[in-house]
Parts: structure tokens; sequence; C-alpha cells
């Protein structure tokens, strides 16, 4: 299904697309089939794709995240992967979590995706912007 969606909503115009991961993990372990499977959506984007977390673990997104960039994701669209254990906790110690685990998380993924994925413009070009856009939107 999500190589379908990107394939159909990828039409001209479109900038970006957000993907969940293209297969069921948990019906299909093999991490080659993953990989096989990010390569079919970078070949079924008509634009820069973005892999987001659909709330699973961290440590399953890291290897995700992993997977799709070396297979042409250009990033993620992350939340829950990073913060989830935050809506068990309340106050001083959600604070902690926040500024202490999850600002780490957000900075590892930050750092395999400067490291591993595909540059966004090299799939997408912009048009030119010049200073008066605003004027004629």
């Amino acid at each position: 299904m999500v190589l379908e969606s990107a394939n159909r909503l990828t039409v001209p115009g479109v900038d970006i697309f957000k993907a969940e991961f293209p297969l069921d993990i948990s019906a299909v372990k093999d991490e080659q089939e993953w990989a096989t499977a990010c390569a079919e959506l970078t070949e079924a984007s008509h634009a820069p794709w973005v892999l987001l977390s659909a709330s699973v673990p961290y440590e399953t997104f890291l290897r995700q995240v992993t997977i799709a960039c070396e297979k042409g994701a250009s990033g993620v669209a992350v939340g829950r992967a990073v913060w989830q254990e935050a809506t068990s906790l309340e106050g001083e110690a959600r604070q902690q979590f926040i500024a202490g685990l999850a600002t780490q998380r957000m900075a590892r993924i930050t750092s395999l995706c400067d490291a591993l994925a595909k540059p966004w413009t090299e799939v997408y070009s912009p048009a030119p912007v010049d200073h008066t856009w605003y004027k004629n939107y």
C-alpha cells in the first residue's frame, strides 16, 4: 500500500512524501527484505520521501532509519519514537526525560540522517523564488 501510495500521490508539484515503513516488520523480520522494500519505495516515489516513526519503539526506528536512508529516504518525520515514554511521566521526571534521553535520541537520528539520507535536492528542484513572491501568492 505504501508503494502504491507513493506512485499515485507523488505527482509533479508534490515536494515531499511522508511514508510509514513500507512493510509490516512484525511479519517480515529479514532486514534485507526491509532494504528491498525501501529501495522499491524510492523507485516508486517521484518526490523525496521521509520516514514516519509510526510510534514504533526507538531502537526499531533507528534500524528503520538506517535502512531507509541507505536506500533513498531524504530524512524522517519523527515524534513518538523519540518521546513516547514521556506520556507516562509527570512534572520534573517528564522534563528530565525530554531534556535528557529524548534529546539524545533526536541527536542520534539527526546524525544518521546527516550521514546517510539522500539529499532532497537530488530528487526535487524547486522553482526559483524572488523577493516579491508573496505578491502573487
